[in-house]
């Protein structure tokens, strides 16, 4: 049943046809740029990806969630300095993973997945 809905969300991500960019750093590592609540395909694995800024008692954050196989984080731009990241997430095939970065007191600029290579 996971799978079935995990595959139904990603189907309804696709037809919303949001535009990612991607960007290559150094040191074999790739990131998808994201805005929030934002999908997108991933260069190197081919994850189909998700990425939205929440809000907690805490502060802000960001949340990502990857499908399919491959070894990915959620990196996160603080407003005012802070670039917290998640612990490195290893997908198997036809799994669905959540993780999460954070906190930011005063908002968040960005969230990223970066692949892990």
């Amino acid at each position: 049943m996971r799978h079935r809905m995990a595959v139904l969300n990603r189907a309804g991500r696709r037809l919303a046809a949001v535009a990612a960019t991607a960007t290559l750093a150094t040191a074999g590592v790739v990131a998808v740029g994201a805005t929030p609540a934002m999908a997108s395909w991933t260069p190197i694995y081919h994850m189909d990806c998700y990425t939205k800024i929440g809000q907690s008692d805490k502060g802000y954050y960001g949340e990502g969630n990857c499908y399919g196989q491959g070894h990915w984080k959620v990196v996160v731009n603080c407003k005012w300095g802070l670039n917290p990241e998640s612990p490195d997430v290893g997908n198997g095939p036809g799994e669905v993973q959540t993780a999460i970065a954070g906190y930011c007191w005063w908002g968040v600029n960005s969230v990223k997945i970066v692949e892990i290579t």
